[in-house]
């Protein structure tokens, strides 16, 4: 997911906040292998903090926060021909 032009003027309601994280962790949890946020602002890492002991432990370690730069854990996440 890439996240450069979010900010919190332009954010989905809570709503489809919430109904996107049910998906991600009844539907796609078993078969995705990670979820990747690229560049998220850092209230999203602070709000991950905060909702991650609601969220399935296998699903929680499933969700990477990357930033610009940081090529060595795209690779590992994505492989060498993430760019």
């Amino acid at each position: 997911m890439h996240l450069n032009d979010f900010s919190l003027l332009n954010n989905p309601p809570w709503s489809v906040t919430k109904e996107t994280m049910e998906m991600l962790m009844c539907c796609f949890a078993e078969c995705c292998g990670h979820i990747v946020l690229h560049n998220a602002p850092s209230v999203f890492s602070m709000v991950f903090s905060m909702c991650k002991p609601f969220i399935d432990p296998k699903t929680g370690t499933k969700i990477v926060f990357v930033k610009d730069g940081d090529d060595a854990a795209c690779r590992d996440i994505i492989g060498d021909d993430w760019r």
